[in-house]
């Protein structure tokens, strides 16, 4: 008989040889394997928020867009479609009210602007 070392673990499978033992990976050695050549991770709390802030601006559709249909997959599956069609219906009329108010046009001259965009 040889004297390997060989490690029995209970409950789960031996590391497989070559495999990486513990511990997290080498950033630099990841972005070498990877051809990453980016500006580092952020530091510090006011850095990260910095570093959201600027990519949120240059992306505030996506997460508006996203943000909506988050609310609108939750009110679905909360309370179901017509429920929904229901609350996003309300949604559009107090928008459209509430527009009439600060631009101080009437209801009227909104659904006749609305209508001409419609067609």
């Amino acid at each position: 008989m040889t004297s390997e070392n060989v490690s029995v673990r209970v409950g789960r499978s031996a590391p497989r040889r070559g495999a990486p033992q513990g511990g997290p990976p080498d950033r630099a050695a990841t972005r070498a394997a990877t051809g990453s050549e980016g500006a580092a991770p952020p530091q510090g709390a006011k850095e990260a928020k910095t570093s959201f802030e600027r990519f949120a601006s240059s992306h505030a559709h996506a997460f508006a867009y996203a943000a909506v249909g988050l609310a609108a997959a939750v009110l679905i599956l909360a309370i179901g479609i017509l429920p929904t069609l229901l609350v996003a219906a309300l949604v559009a009329l107090g928008f459209a009210i509430g527009r009439t108010r600060d631009s101080g046009t009437t209801l009227g001259a909104v659904a006749s602007n609305l209508s001409t965009h419609l067609k």
